[in-house]
This record gives C-alpha cells, structure tokens and sequence, in this order.
C-alpha cells in the first residue's frame, strides 16, 4: 500500500508531537516540579483527549464520561490549591504549565493518528516514529540548549538500565499501544481511561525508585483522581466489546 500525501503530512507532525515535544516538555517538568506533580498533572491530557476526540472525530462524550473528567480536573486543580485550607502559601511551579503542555502535544498526537492513520500499516507507523521523532527531539533540544540534548543522549545510551528500558517502553509498550490505537472499535473513552492507568503506576515508581513519596497535598490531588480512575473503568467494562480487527 502507498502512503498518501496527506498521510506523510500527518506522520511527521505526530511523530514530532509524540516524540519530539511531548518528552522534551515532559523531561523539563519533571526537572522542576519531579515525578509525582507531573504524574498528577498529567492526568488531565486524558481530559484533552476526550475534548479533542469529541471535536475533530466526532466522538460522543456521556454524562459519565464528562463527569469522570470533571472529577480529574477536580483531582488536578487540589493538588495545586489544596495547600492554602492548612494555612501555607500556595505556590505555582512552572513545571505544572509545562506538564500541560506535554500532555496537550501527546493527546494531539493520538487523535491525529486516529483521524489520519488508521490505514498505514502498524510497523511502519512505529519505526516512523521512533527514528524521525527521535531525531527532531534531538534538534529540538539542540536548539533550545537543553540538558537532554545530543551529547547527554549519547552518553546515556552505555546505561545498561536505559537499554533495558528502551526495550521494554519502545519495542514492547509502545508496539503494543499503537496497535491498541489503531483498532476501529477502540473508542477514544477507552483510551483516556487507559492513559490515566499510568497515573497510580507513576506515583508508586516516584515513591519506591525515586523516594519521593506524595506530599500532602498530592495525596488529595491523587485521592480525588483515583475515584474518577476507577468509575471510568467500572464504564470502560460495561461497554461494548472492542473489535480488535485491523
């Protein structure tokens, strides 16, 4: 099959999205803010990608479903105001805007994919996306003089840890999602509530890996997000089956 025009166009500007702009947003939030203030901002590209879907595929949002989102929106805006009822200052972190915006580029990314790509074969989507999204991430971070440039790149690639990684978040999850992504009955909904899965993961990694367990004020943020987790997987569950077809 020949890749159209059209379908290139929007390879290259997912591709730089996904790999490029989102992890280089990503890597600077958590520079600023760390592991578990991302993981809880993060949730709201879940939130993006219903409104995205909802405008450019024409997806249908339920009441469960805007409510579910309204609940992390909730869960988000705690985190950050939440210190003020104890009597401390609130503080804004500019990784949090930063977060966001990841968020919003990686959530762009997928609904491009789901309106565009859905013909180009899973293989090719993939490799597509690692080389040349890798490649623009580094320009990009040339660029812009960030510590995640270039040289630190190369330098990490003798971490044996990073190679483990590498094979397991490239070659296996991220096989894994796009197929996920690509199957005709994979409903926006069911993605958001599978991007918001991360969330607990994210944390219990920051706490164990990193020792840097939640704050207070993130334990709200996350308690509040956790009752939005789990009823938009009591929904995904009573919907319909998934056709798992290319």
């Amino acid at each position: 099959r020949t890749v159209k025009k059209r379908e290139w166009q929007a390879l290259i500007l997912s591709s730089f999205l996904y790999s490029s702009v989102a992890p280089f947003f990503y890597f600077a939030a958590v520079r600023t803010a760390g592991v578990a203030t991302v993981a809880i901002v993060q949730r709201l590209e879940s939130v993006d990608l219903l409104v995205l879907s909802s405008l450019f595929l024409n997806t249908e949002i339920s009441c469960w479903t805007l409510t579910n989102g309204l609940i992390t929106v909730l869960g988000i805006v705690m985190s950050v105001v939440s210190p003020i009822f104890w009597g401390e200052s609130l503080v804004l972190n500019v990784g949090n805007v930063l977060a966001l915006i990841g968020g919003l580029c990686n959530s762009s990314s997928l609904v491009i994919c789901r309106r565009y790509l859905l013909g180009v074969p899973i293989g090719v989507l993939a490799i597509f996306r690692l080389v040349v999204g890798s490649f623009l991430y580094l320009i990009l971070a040339w660029a812009t003089g960030s510590e995640f440039g270039p040289l630190s790149s190369l330098r990490l690639w003798t971490n044996p840890h990073l190679l483990a990684f590498g094979f397991a978040f490239v070659t296996i999850m991220q096989y894994t999602w796009l197929k996920a992504l690509m199957c005709k009955g994979m409903s926006p909904v069911v993605l958001s509530v599978a991007m918001t899965l991360m969330f607990p993961l994210n944390l219990f990694w920051s706490a164990v890996i990193l020792n840097k367990p939640p704050t207070r004020q993130q334990w709200v943020g996350a308690v509040i997000i956790s009752v939005s987790l789990l009823s938009s997987c009591a929904q995904a569950l009573r919907g319909p089956a998934l056709n798992l077809e290319d």
